[in-house]
């Protein structure tokens, strides 16, 4: 066993009152939080394997990165000018390059990654991409938790959307044996878009199977909704609830363009959760925040 005692730093806690220490300990023993409060009641240094003086340091809860493709750190500078949450924009930028890449090219860029993301303060992300596999594996490594999504474009291509459900049921069936630590979801890229509405279906249906989530964009531009409002008359959320998409633990990306009902299938959705990315927004030309979030802002 080992048992460490982090003295003389600004305990900021997260709990029900938003506590802060300016002046606060905190002690774990193997990996796990054993105590903490403010200086004047810290414990004997005596019965502590390590005792590490963090004055100047901020000691909090890990962040969590809620939508990231870790791999794309291959990328970076690839879409100055471009608006990523356009079909063109990311077809032209981002999908071209990304058929080049390999299985080989990945732990590399998620290396690189993880320890960006460690850096920050950042304990935990949640990827939705290719090569779920080597992304799984090398975030593993990092010592990072993760929730890795095995991110589906069929593009209208029936066989390929049947080839990559079975290996993305490959990928949740090989991880689900694992720690625990890295955890698999599905990842259909976005509604509509790129898969078509019986793999949507029979993605479901398979996430149902394996008690697992779907990560997805949603709504991040206009071409959602407006393919989606063509062929059926409904929003793409509208489209996905009827075909079943929030009966589970749904985590959507973006959701930029989300009408008022579509925000009530949120509310009432029993595990729904948004990332609205605010800089991948704002990047392309957006609002930073999803439109729920707007609606709370003081006039």
């Amino acid at each position: 066993m080992s048992r460490v005692l982090l003295t003389d730093a600004v305990i900021l806690t997260v709990d029900e009152r938003n506590s802060v220490h300016s002046c606060g300990w905190l002690s774990f023993e193997d990996g796990r939080i054993t105590g903490l409060g403010p200086s004047e009641a810290q414990p004997d240094a005596s019965r502590f394997d390590r005792v590490v003086n963090m004055a100047g340091h901020l000691v909090m809860p890990g962040l969590v990165n809620a939508h990231t493709h870790s791999a794309m750190v291959l990328f970076r500078g690839r879409s100055e000018g471009q608006s990523l949450l356009t079909m063109e924009g990311w077809y032209n930028s981002i999908r071209e390059p990304e058929l080049s890449l390999i299985a080989d090219d990945i732990a590399p860029a998620v290396a690189l990654s993880c320890a960006e993301m460690l850096l920050s303060g950042t304990t935990t992300f949640c990827d939705q991409y290719f090569f779920a596999s080597e992304i799984a594996q090398a975030a593993a490594q990092s010592g990072i938790r993760a929730v890795v999504a095995y991110g589906i474009v069929q593009l209208d291509d029936k066989a390929r959307g049947e080839v990559e459900l079975a290996n993305a049921a490959a990928f949740i069936e090989q991880q689900r044996t694992a720690d625990g630590r890295i955890v698999p979801w599905f990842g259909p890229h976005a509604p509509y878009v790129d898969n078509s509405e019986d793999l949507l279906q029979a993605e479901v249906a398979m996430a149902v199977h394996y008690g697992v989530g779907l990560h997805l964009h949603m709504a991040a531009g206009p071409e959602d909704n407006e393919l989606t409002m063509a062929r059926y008359g409904l929003t793409a959320t509208q489209a996905l609830l009827r075909d079943g998409f929030f009966a589970g633990r749904v985590h959507a990306a973006h959701c930029l363009d989300l009408s008022a009902d579509d925000i009530a299938i949120f509310a009432a959705a029993p595990a729904a959760s948004v990332a609205y990315c605010a800089s991948a927004g704002l990047r392309s030309g957006r609002a930073g925040h999803a439109p729920q979030w707007r609606s709370r802002q003081p006039e």
